[in-house]
């Protein structure tokens, strides 16, 4: 970061600031993002994250940057210090009075089930996060038809990044 800089996006640093995940996976290793043309004509949404449309791409993509991308990182052992004051939000459908994982069903295969938000929560908690949110409720649909939780989004930016009521 260069504070002197007038350019916004020099001034500012390159550090994570903030994570928001809605229903998100939790590791991109994982078998789920084989191509099924049942499932999506385009492939997975992970592979426009990558910036990649076939699964040749996918596969000669190494597991080690799979697993770097992987919002779990943010909880693993040697991204501790860097991660530890990150903000995170894990959006999830589900039963709002579930306090904690063990209170959930384990195995999962899903690998955007709320188990999965409740493990890395804690974890990051774990770790010395003091803001790692789990925002936990019924379904909102937007006119798409899709899950949509943008205003709790919007807000949760405003309350940490307003730059107003610095």
């Amino acid at each position: 970061a260069n504070p002197a800089s007038p350019d916004p996006v020099r001034h500012e640093s390159s550090r994570l600031r903030a994570v928001v995940s809605v229903s998100g996976p939790s590791d991109f290793t994982s078998g789920f993002y084989k191509h099924n043309p049942a499932v999506s004509a385009h492939g997975s949404p992970v592979w426009a994250y990558f910036g990649i449309s076939n699964q040749q791409q996918w596969d000669a993509i190494p597991q080690s940057t799979k697993q770097a991308a992987s919002p779990r990182w943010l909880a693993s052992d040697s991204a501790i210090l860097l991660n530890k004051n990150v903000s995170v939000l894990c959006v999830h459908e589900g039963n709002p009075s579930v306090v904690a994982a063990t209170e959930l069903p384990l195995p999962v295969t899903n690998v955007h089930d709320l188990v999965q938000g409740m493990l890395m929560t804690e974890r990051l908690q774990t770790i010395g996060n003091q803001d790692a949110t789990l925002w936990i409720g019924a379904s909102i649909e937007d006119p798409l038809g899709s899950y949509y939780p943008g205003a709790i989004i919007a807000d949760w930016f405003r309350v940490r990044f307003d730059t107003n009521r610095l």
